[in-house]
């Protein structure tokens, strides 16, 4: 008895500290030519914090945009070297003196070498983020509108741009 009214109370002290959000997903929309998702309330940019959470519920678009994420963070692990190597090589070229010989073709080489798949990485990784909104989009639109609650799940969430944690209450309605 003391250990449900001690789980009811830490229950009830959790739900007052922490906001509860709800998300409701049947108003799902996917514009191809800005590039943005309607959250139901206004329209965001894909890959925000809020459209993989909207998206979580559907496995294959999740997948989708777990992917593009990758490709995205290769992209940069591999752009922040070349863009060093070739602004190494340019700086080296504008500070040598007359007659000076500089060997910066190295460098030049290896930025380019990094920087073209880091760029073909990045494109590669918007489209999978696009198709993802896609993906889901088409699943929204195949559901039925008969059943009221599709999936509910409660999840904690870490926002580090405001620095709160909250608990939210995920409810996918159809």
């Amino acid at each position: 008895m003391k250990a449900i009214l001690c789980f009811t109370i830490l229950a009830l002290v959790i739900s007052l500290i922490w906001p509860v959000t709800v998300v409701a997903q049947r108003d799902f929309k996917y514009d191809k030519e800005q590039n943005k998702y309607w959250n139901g309330a206004s329209w965001n940019d894909l890959g925000d914090e809020g459209y993989e959470s909207a998206i979580s519920f559907y496995e294959p678009a999740l997948s989708k945009y777990n992917s593009g994420k990758t490709m995205k963070t290769v992209a940069l692990v591999l752009g922040i070297p070349a863009g060093f190597a070739i602004g190494w090589g340019l700086g080296t070229d504008m500070g040598k003196r007359e007659g000076e010989k500089t060997n910066t073709t190295v460098f030049y080489i290896v930025g380019a070498a990094l920087f073209v798949p880091a760029l073909t990485l990045e494109i590669l990784g918007n489209n999978s983020i696009t198709k993802s909104a896609e993906i889901y989009e088409q699943h929204i639109k195949g559901k039925s509108e008969t059943s009221f609650f599709h999936n509910i799940r409660i999840a904690p969430a870490l926002d580090l741009q405001k620095k709160a944690f909250s608990i939210q209450l995920m409810i996918r309605m159809l």
